[in-house]
């Protein structure tokens, strides 16, 4: 048995479910916002867009390094 396996569902899927810009709104993070933590990033679903909106950093965590990967991936695409 795999223990560090998170049971996300596919990633388009589970883009799918959310109003990503939404929901980043809806946060209001404030400009001066300089450090942000996500745990349990998954694919980097919420992690990847904020990062657009802060000065500062962003750390995000995942038990699978799979979903770290993808993350950074997206995050590559971005920049």
């Amino acid at each position: 048995m795999k223990v560090n396996d998170s049971g996300m569902p596919e990633e388009t899927y589970w883009n799918s479910l959310f109003d990503l810009a939404g929901i980043v709104d809806w946060l209001a993070l404030p400009q001066k916002t300089v450090t942000v933590a996500e745990l349990g990033c998954g694919y980097g679903t919420f992690a990847v867009p904020i990062t657009k909106r802060l000065k500062g950093e962003i750390y995000a965590f995942d038990i699978e390094l799979s979903m770290l990967e993808v993350a950074q991936k997206m995050l590559e695409r971005l920049a």
